[in-house]
């Protein structure tokens, strides 16, 4: 039997500075979070500024301090004393780099050692010189605080066995451990073992990232990276750019005392194959939860076919954490080849990718329909690939129109938004990004169809206004959702737009009530 250990208490940093969850670990499960208390639906649990914070993996040339885009030529904006990437405006806002926040430890590293950047000939590709600086600052991190390093950052997952098999493991040797050791002469400063580790500690742990004008970056956060991964999970979490990317984490739905506390480290819309691949791949362990278990997907049926055999019945994995398994249908018990299935998901999304390679929306419209009608055919209604095209179709069409085809697919908009939030009350419960978007697109096409409904007189002034009411509802949970956010984020200018929204629905209402 597993044994568990209290390993520490975690706070969440409000006003009352309430303990929101404790730190557990297992041999099965390594270290794990519960909740030391109860914990409401929509509750603060978890605020935490960043460890380190730097460049994705696979980044191109961008500002090694604001993380905009850069031209990596040889007339590319430069760091003035280190020579590496630094837009205009970040130079001009250092003096010896004493203003900047993020570059200026590792400008001292490279200016001393005479580490200069080779230029680039295509700036839109990956740069594999940029691999090295996230942990080169996590690194410098350590060196300023190795406390913090010894109770928090030195206990994460990294997967040192399975990661010497993985493909990448010759690449980070050569791009980032060999180079810090040499060209930044670290050798004797940092071990060998110790600069693996960060990178491991990156690749399982770190959380994805965006600046206030909508830069990709990464960021470290040791506390809350112990919750555990689940399918389903019951917090989210947001980061705001505008407090030096802060993470707080909420919880989505009640969490009793003494339960885990989940997030998920994969689109959370995907059938299980998809989800355990890329899980394996980026986060080396294999998801052991309740939905993973389930080849119905928790009544989703997200990877279920048809059975082209019986016509009636619909074929799931016979395991589904097994790939190469056969499938099995649940009518007749014919069965079909799994990587063959698999294979054909695959291709489908491919496909999906193509269409957004075209300029016109129109076109991909179009498109997905067609799609949309063929797959159908082959897929149960609610497989992956078909809630995906769903997605993107509520996306594209638009919530104007009175032509008989307008309405029609405004009509579409409303019935397919209701299909993916029925979807994610099971698969991602709560108060999430995902629920406020389609929240906010449903309003849209809903507002949209009750005005002409009522103009034509098929809607009468009672239904009228209670649709408007459930607008306002909707209107007001997505407020809520993206007040989360930056306020000079996506998320921050749909308030704005929906406050306007708010408006004129509610003048509506007081106009009905004269």
């Amino acid at each position: 039997m597993s044994q568990h250990t209290l390993l520490s208490s975690c706070y969440c940093t409000n006003e009352k500075n309430t303990e929101k969850f404790k730190v557990l670990h297992s041999d099965v499960l390594g270290r794990y979070a519960v909740a030391s208390c109860d914990i409401a639906e929509d509750e603060l649990i978890h605020e935490e500024l960043p460890f380190a914070v730097g460049p994705k993996s696979d980044s191109r040339v961008v500002c090694l301090e604001c993380f905009c885009p850069l031209d990596g030529s040889a007339s590319g904006a430069r760091c003035e004393y280190c020579e590496w990437p630094l837009c205009l405006s970040c130079n001009a806002a250092s003096s010896r780099n004493a203003g900047l926040k993020y570059h200026e430890a590792e400008c001292q590293v490279f200016w001393e050692n005479g580490v200069k950047f080779q230029n680039v000939a295509d700036s839109t590709k990956p740069c594999p010189q940029f691999e090295c600086i996230t942990p080169l600052r996590v690194l410098l991190a350590i060196e300023k605080n190795p406390k913090f390093f010894e109770q928090q950052v030195s206990l994460m997952e990294y997967h040192d066995v399975a990661r010497r098999a993985s493909a990448f493991w010759d690449a980070d040797q050569q791009n980032i451990v060999n180079f810090l050791l040499t060209r930044c002469k670290f050798e004797g400063r940092f071990a060998r073992e110790l600069i693996e580790r960060v990178i491991g500690v990156l690749d399982i742990n770190v959380f994805e990232a965006r600046t206030e004008t909508g830069h990709p970056l990464r960021c470290l956060y040791p506390i809350f990276g112990v919750v555990a991964h689940s399918c389903v999970p019951n917090t989210s979490h947001s980061i705001k750019a505008s407090e030096g990317f802060k993470l707080r984490a909420f919880s989505t739905q009640k969490i009793q005392k003494d339960e885990s506390i989940f997030a998920c480290y994969t689109f959370t819309l995907a059938t299980t194959h998809c989800r355990q691949r890329h899980l394996q791949k980026s986060k080396y362990f294999t998801c052991l939860c309740e939905r993973c278990r389930d080849p119905t997907e928790l009544g989703t049926q997200l990877s279920a076919f048809k059975c082209i055999r019986c016509n009636s019945g619909y074929l799931t994995s016979k395991n589904p954490l097994d790939p190469s398994v056969d499938w099995r249908c649940n009518e007749c018990a014919a069965e079909r080849y799994g990587p063959d299935i698999n294979r054909c998901v695959d291709l489908m999304q491919t496909e999906i990718d193509n269409l957004f390679e075209k300029e016109n929306p129109y076109a991909i419209t179009d498109e997905l329909e067609s799609m949309y009608n063929a797959y159908k055919n082959v897929l149960h209604d609610g497989h992956f690939i078909m809630q995906t095209i769903r997605f993107h179709l509520v996306s594209l069409y638009s919530n104007s129109g009175e032509g008989e085809e307008d309405v029609n697919a405004l009509r579409r908009k409303i019935e397919f938004c209701d299909i993916l939030l029925k979807l994610l009350k099971t698969i991602e419960p709560g108060k999430t990004r995902t629920r406020a978007e389609l929240l906010n697109e449903k309003c849209g096409a809903l507002l949209a169809v009750s005005q002409l409904d009522f103009k034509n007189g098929s809607l009468d002034q009672v239904d009228f206004n209670k649709n408007l009411t459930a607008m306002l509802k909707m209107l007001e949970e997505c407020i809520l959702i993206w007040k989360r956010e930056d306020p000079e984020s996506q998320e921050g200018s749909m308030i704005r737009s929906t406050q306007e929204t708010r408006e004129k629905i509610n003048k509506k209402i007081n106009e009905l009530r004269i």
